[in-house]
C-alpha cells in the first residue's frame, strides 16, 4: 500500500470544519458508536488509527485506544486525537502458566471469565478479557462472531488459544468435549451477579443469550435484570 496513494483517498472521505474538525462523512456503524471502517485495497482500518499512523506518521506500540480532545463523535483529526496506549497495562494482570494459558488475575465474572477496563473516547468501557486480547494482538471480531477457546479455559487470554466462531459453533465444541460451563437453573443472582449482568449489556460485547448461559437463568431474566423490571 502506497501511504500517498491511501491518504489521499482517506482525506476524500473528510470535511474540514471551521473549528478544524476532520468530520469523517461515512459516520458510525448501525446502532454503534464505531466509526464506519475505511476501506482501501480490499482492507479495512480504523479511521482514526490510520489518521495517527499514515497521516500524522505516528508510530503505535501495541494496541491503543483514542480519547478525543474535541466534542465531535465522527472527528478523525490526529491533532485531536490523544492516544492511550493499554497493552502494557492489559499485561499486568496475565500470569503465563507452564501449559501455555495466559491466565487472567483482574476481575473474573462467572464461569472464570476475566473483564479488562479501558478508556475510549467515549469514556471507560468494560469488555471480556479474551475479547480484548483478540482485538490487540490478532484483528478486530467482525460482527456475529464471538471469541472461543481451544484450551477451555475460561480466564485464559493467551491470543494463541482464542479463535473466532459463532454461538452454535461455541456450543457444539463444549458438548463435543463434554464442557459446559452453564450453571444450573435454579441459581440465584446477587448483587454483584446483577451489577455485572447490567456492564455485560451495556458493553454490548455479549448477547443477553451467553450472558444468560454463563449465569444459569434464562435470556428473559436477564431481559428483566437489565430493564430493571427485577433487581430495580
Amino acid at each position: 500500500m502506497k501511504n500517498e496513494l491511501a491518504a489521499d483517498v482517506f482525506m476524500k472521505k473528510v470535511v474540514v470544519l471551521e473549528n478544524g474538525c476532520w468530520d469523517w462523512v461515512i459516520g458510525t456503524r448501525p446502532g454503534r458508536k464505531e466509526l464506519k471502517p475505511f476501506l482501501f485495497n480490499g482492507k479495512a482500518y480504523s479511521p482514526r488509527l490510520f489518521s495517527v499512523k499514515n497521516i500524522a506518521g505516528i508510530d503505535t506500540p501495541g494496541r491503543v485506544s483514542f480519547i478525543m480532545t474535541c466534542s465531535n463523535p465522527t472527528c478523525v483529526n490526529h491533532a485531536h486525537i490523544q492516544l492511550n496506549i493499554d497493552e502494557e497495562r492489559f499485561m499486568r494482570y496475565v500470569e503465563k502458566s507452564n501449559n501455555g494459558c495466559w491466565m487472567w488475575n483482574g476481575t473474573r465474572l462467572k464461569a472464570g471469565y476475566g473483564q479488562f477496563t479501558y478508556k475510549s473516547d467515549t469514556g471507560e468501557r468494560k469488555v471480556m478479557a479474551h475479547r480484548y486480547s483478540y482485538k490487540m494482538f490478532k484483528s478486530e471480531i467482525p460482527d456475529g462472531l464471538i471469541v472461543c477457546h481451544k484450551c477451555d479455559t475460561p480466564p485464559c487470554v493467551n491470543p494463541d488459544h482464542l479463535f473466532l466462531g459463532t454461538h452454535a459453533d461455541n456450543t457444539h465444541d463444549a458438548w463435543s468435549k463434554n464442557r459446559m460451563y452453564i450453571l444450573k437453573p435454579a441459581t440465584k443472582l446477587s448483587r454483584e451477579d446483577v451489577d455485572q449482568i447490567r456492564e455485560l449489556n451495556a458493553s454490548k460485547t455479549m448477547t443477553n443469550k451467553l450472558i444468560a448461559e454463563i449465569y444459569g437463568v434464562t435470556p428473559s431474566n436477564i431481559g428483566y435484570v437489565v430493564k430493571r423490571k427485577t433487581w430495580a
